[in-house]
């Protein structure tokens, strides 16, 4: 519990200062975030593991940097852009940019108990049903809610660890 927080203060504090903080924080939070996650189990291990992006991201260039050349959980780390509904369902995580072409209601339905972790910067969006929403607090601080009634309706575990450093929200 001790290393989250301190990952996360050190994260929070180092980049606090760059001009695209938030944005960049979001990204670097990817990495932190997958390590506390149980997918439903997977038929194919050695497949890549998938970050998608559908919508217009604004921090697409940065998860790339960071993201290419990476592992996680001995698969190589592959950053897409989701242009179909359809796709999404090879994805492990889906963050949700603004969106043109597609409504939120159209994703939940799409990603459904596929185990797609779904991750946006909306307001409300966690109350919707997206399993993790970033938010600015009051003191301009990336924070995040967590949704774990549609988590666990789509079969992913979210460590309790990750679980007490969030806001919680959603209806069982």
């Amino acid at each position: 519990m001790k290393s989250i927080l301190l990952i996360i203060f050190l994260t929070t504090t180092l980049l606090s200062n760059i001009n695209d903080g938030v944005l960049l924080k979001q990204a670097v939070f990817f990495g932190r975030f997958e390590r506390f996650i149980n997918w439903p189990q997977e038929q194919n291990k050695r497949s890549p593991f998938v970050i998608g992006i559908i919508g217009d991201c604004p921090f697409k260039d940065k998860l790339i940097s960071i993201y290419s050349n990476k592992t996680f959980a001995n698969r190589p780390i592959e950053i897409k852009h989701i242009n179909t509904l359809e796709e999404i369902q090879n994805c492990h995580i889906l963050y949700i940019a603004p969106l043109e072409n597609f409504t939120l209601e159209e994703i939940l339905s799409t990603a459904k108990e596929k185990g797609v972790f779904l991750m946006s910067y909306h307001e409300g969006w966690g109350e919707r049903g997206v399993h993790l929403n970033y938010y600015l607090s009051r003191s301009n601080r990336l924070k995040f809610e967590l949704n774990p009634y549609t988590s666990k309706r789509d079969k992913i575990k979210i460590d309790l660890k990750l679980l007490r450093l969030s806001k919680v929200v959603g209806r069982p």
